[in-house]
């Protein structure tokens, strides 16, 4: 805070009993306010001009870690890049020690960042399938790393989102953006993601807000969609979202549609398949079934993201990432997520709908760049 925000806040009582003064306050608020921005951007120009800020990043999942090493000043310049076996080092301790040994003649980078396939609380992430405990207080204290920081890997994903260009973005219903409204990404992949991103005026950018919103109750539209929420209700006593939004839903979908009574399929082979041969037989036209599984599974998908966006009035663009996302995108182009996302059960929002963007991301190192990203947050304080 300004002096003057301090001292105007310290008399606020008093200030309260006179209109006039009420009012100053607020104007001489606005004026610090406008003074902190001015001074936010200031620092983000030092930085983006200042040569030498080295940053270490990292993707890490249950079987890979995915580490890069960059340079960022006007351009960002990509130093060194590997991906590990998590199943190789017994911590990411080891793992970056490593990492930063040859390639970097064992200089410290300025800042790092991790984004863990996990919950994140109070900067640690206890990494089940990867038996690793990532706690950015070590980390920083054991590899002597200034600034450290570990997020969720979605979070990542729509830090990333951030960055891309338009040659990473597929513009499903391509309308104006409303500059500095909401926004909101989902991803299905191994699980379901989802993230909220709000325009931070002191920051000059979008804070992400992770969410658990990929364990919500499926909300099903139509007899078919309901049958399948049955189905999956008999299996595991509930149907959440992910159960339907991601790699293993893809196959629950088509387990469904060649067992279900009301709709199998007469005189139709139905083999039993894995999630990446009914996407490949359901884009190629194949078999019947499996081009059912994967339009079933995009609708649903264009429904979710259409919930999302009329959360949070998303005018900034609902986002769609996530590692199924760009193996089923000739079917996206085809309009199964529009007509659903567009056709909400009450029609009163359907004007609205049509005026919230929506995007493919096609670009799989999304989550990369985002933890670059929030890492150069840190270079100029920034923190969530």
């Amino acid at each position: 805070l300004c002096p003057t925000m301090v001292h105007l806040r310290s008399g606020r009582s008093l200030l309260d009993l006179n209109g006039r003064r009420t009012f100053a306050t607020t104007r001489r608020r606005n004026r610090c306010r406008d003074t902190s921005t001015t001074v936010r951007k200031s620092m983000l120009s030092a930085v983006s001009r200042e040569e030498g800020h080295r940053v270490v990043v990292a993707d890490i999942g249950g079987t890979n870690a995915r580490v890069q090493y960059w340079e960022v000043g006007d351009t960002d310049e990509l130093l060194h890049t590997h991906t590990f076996a998590t199943k190789d080092f017994p911590s990411l301790e080891s793992c970056l020690g490593v990492f930063l040994k040859d390639p970097m003649g064992g200089k410290r980078p300025d800042a790092a960042c991790f984004a863990v396939a996990g919950p994140v609380e109070d900067g640690v992430c206890m990494m089940t399938n990867a038996g690793w405990k990532v706690d950015e207080r070590a980390i920083a204290a054991g590899l002597d790393i200034p600034l450290v920081g570990v997020l969720n890997d979605f979070e990542a994903v729509g830090y990333g989102v951030q960055g891309l260009t338009e040659d990473s973005l597929v513009a499903l219903n391509k309308v104006q953006k409303v500059p500095k409204a909401p926004c909101v990404c989902l991803g299905p992949g191994t699980g379901l993601g989802e993230a909220l991103m709000f325009w931070e005026e002191s920051a000059q950018s979008y804070k992400v807000h992770p969410t658990e919103g990929g364990h919500v109750g499926f909300a099903p539209r139509g007899w078919k969609q309901r049958a399948l929420q049955a189905s999956v209700e008999n299996q595991h006593g509930f149907c959440e979202m992910e159960h339907i939004l991601s790699g293993s839903g893809l196959k629950r979908i088509y387990d469904f549609l060649r067992t279900d009574p009301e709709t199998h399929r007469q005189g139709i082979e139905t083999p039993d398949l894995e999630p990446a041969q009914i996407s490949e037989a359901g884009l190629n036209d194949t078999n019947q079934l499996c081009r059912e599984s994967v339009d079933l599974f995009l609708s649903i998908l264009g429904a979710e993201a259409g919930n999302m966006g009329l959360k949070v009035l998303a005018r900034g663009g609902v986002y769609i990432a996530g590692g199924v996302t760009p193996k089923l995108m000739p079917r996206m182009k085809m309009g199964a997520v529009l007509e659903e996302f567009l056709n909400y059960p009450n029609k009163k929002f359907h004007p609205l709908l049509k005026k919230i963007p929506l995007y493919a991301v096609i670009d799989e190192g999304v989550g990369l760049l985002g933890t670059k990203v929030y890492a150069k947050r840190f270079l100029l304080g920034i923190r969530q």
